[in-house]
């Protein structure tokens, strides 16, 4: 094996450079060669790493954040993370000349293994890749358990690591801030959101600037449903030019999560139209049409598929998130009144179509075509289309097509079927980090659901799930799940007093926007059997206990 120049005998990395131009990536490859542990491969945008990453894995990504006619660096590397193309393992460098606070930010908020701002030096290089050959040692078993999805043995060894880096005479205390790093994702990624936001707090004790604490901190509190908290940090973020869009685009998913949408628009709105993100303009276009304000919407994509004309990528997608806008307005209107609509989605579907790149949007143009005949009633030509899909096909689609897919399969008698796409997009959502993005994609899952009629028995699974978790003592996971059985029936006294005594028992007033005070109030109004009222007088004995 060839010696590199750190000695490294047994390490040997695959490593990605994604740059679009062919010069610095010929000059970035010259840069890693002699360092002797890289098998370099060379790629000018998101598209063509997929392609290479669907036949061999890849251990580090070094990626420019400005891809030409592509998608930048950070919607590539979130992309790739959803479909589980990118290895919990894999390294993601980024290096960008854009100095811009919002680019730092969508950056950061990816948590990157290292940020190079251009112009770097080759010692700069040099000694930013040592230290990260050296930390993937240390950490390879965490890192190879975390592959395999065993993350109680990675945790394990992640404690271990640690507590012998923490006296300041260790060889690997200079590690600390990586090992943090590392262990809160661990945390997140297993459960342990109370855990996470302590580890967080003492970073950030040290330090109020660390933003992957700070992101990460509030993304926690969301998940422990500690919506004041996160509305607290968010209010003095916006403040602050390099996390003021990010702030926003959180402030608008905790409204739209609780169906407050002109306020979900309001947010957004405090971003520069060409500033807001892909996932930001999902959902501001989506609260515009739940408020009706359909010309809104229909304005700012059209807004945004011509400021995106010159990349690529970027203008087929919002090219087929305005014929999906199309398709939702036809959705919500009587049959004799979708035409105009459905003619206007498949108009733009064609115009995508002719520079499709990607097979996910030739995906997604299948299935909407198909949902578009479903909505004119011609299941006939719907199953045509449909059919010339397979499932599996289906089951790596977007969320979103998939959302589609399933409403024309229970239209044409494949129920199953498309309770399978549904279940597949939710798992989908439980591992996607862009929070935006998936607060969008569940109000399509929980709408998609409804529609369908399958909301009620859903409700009925996660209250079950949820008690198999209390009668475990395992409150903190339980409670979101009563919440979402609450939420979908808030009539059933059964789900009100699992989620109330849910809250005593974790001794809390509140999860997201419901209250104590609001349960009790709903209760109240509810018609309660004996035994549910037995119970219901024995919290409420046990709240005033606990008030003393």
């Amino acid at each position: 094996m060839q010696h590199n120049i750190f000695g490294h005998m047994d390490l040997q990395l695959r490593l990605a450079i994604v740059e679009d131009n062919a010069t610095a990536r010929t000059n970035l490859r010259s840069h890693l060669l002699p360092f002797g542990c890289f098998d370099i491969h060379s790629f000018s945008n998101g598209n063509e790493l997929r392609s290479a990453l669907k036949r061999q894995p890849i251990d580090v990504v070094i990626i420019d954040y400005h891809l030409g006619q592509h998608k930048n660096g950070v919607e590539c590397i979130e992309g790739l993370k959803l479909s589980g193309h990118i290895k919990p393992s894999t390294g993601v460098f980024f290096i960008t000349a854009d100095r811009a606070p919002k680019t730092i930010a969508q950056i950061m908020e990816l948590h990157p293994d290292m940020l190079i701002v251009k112009p770097y030096t080759m010692g700069m290089l040099t000694k930013h890749i040592e230290k990260y050959l050296v930390f993937r040692q240390l950490v390879t078993d965490v890192l190879n358990h975390m592959d395999n999805g065993i993350y109680d043995l990675a945790l394990r060894h992640m404690k271990d690591l640690i507590l012998d880096a923490q006296p300041v005479n260790a060889n690997t205390h200079r590690f600390m801030p990586e090992l943090n790093k590392l262990f809160a994702r661990l945390l997140v990624y297993t459960g342990f959101y109370s855990s996470a936001v302590t580890l967080y707090d003492s970073i950030l004790q040290r330090s109020d600037k660390v933003l992957w604490a700070q992101w990460g901190k509030i993304k926690c509190q969301y998940l422990l449903g500690e919506w004041s908290a996160c509305e607290n940090i968010l209010q003095h973020l916006v403040k602050t030019n390099l996390t003021r869009d990010k702030a926003f685009e959180w402030l608008a998913c905790l409204s739209a999560e609780r169906e407050l949408y002109e306020q979900t628009s309001d947010f957004l709105e405090n971003i520069k139209v060409t500033d807001l993100t892909m996932s930001a303009t999902k959902l501001i276009t989506l609260a515009y049409r739940k408020q009706n304000k359909v010309i809104e919407g229909i304005d700012l994509l059209q807004r945004q598929r011509e400021h995106n004309r010159s990349t690529r990528d970027r203008f087929e997608e919002f090219t087929y998130e305005l014929a999906e806008f199309y398709i939702a307005i036809a959705e919500e209107t009587p049959l004799k009144q979708r035409e105009e609509s459905l003619s206007q989605a498949r108009k733009l579907i064609g115009m995508a179509a002719r520079g499709e790149s990607d097979m996910q949007l030739k995906l997604k143009k299948d299935v909407l075509l198909a949902y578009s005949a479903t909505l004119e009633g011609d299941n006939e030509k719907a199953q045509k289309l449909i059919g010339d899909l397979n499932m599996l096909a289906l089951q790596s689609a977007q969320p979103s097509a998939q959302f589609c897919a399933a409403k024309v399969l229970f239209s044409i008698g494949h129920k199953e079927n498309g309770k399978a796409l549904l279940n597949r997009a939710e798992a989908q959502l439980e591992k996607a980090e862009d929070q935006t993005w998936r607060s969008v994609m569940t109000i399509g899952l929980n709408d998609s659901e409804k529609t369908l009629g399958l909301d009620q028995q859903k409700a009925v699974d996660l209250n079950e799930e949820g008690m198999v978790l209390f009668a475990n003592k395992q409150a903190e996971k339980a409670m979101p799940l009563f919440f979402e059985a609450f939420q979908r029936i808030p009539t059933m006294p059964a789900f009100s007093l699992n989620l109330l005594q849910c809250l005593v028992e974790l001794n809390r007033t509140s999860f997201r926007h419901i209250t104590t005070g609001h349960l009790l109030e709903q209760l109240s109004q509810l018609s309660l059997n004996q035994a549910n009222q037995q119970r219901l007088d024995r919290i409420q004995k046990l709240m005033a206990r606990e008030s003393c």
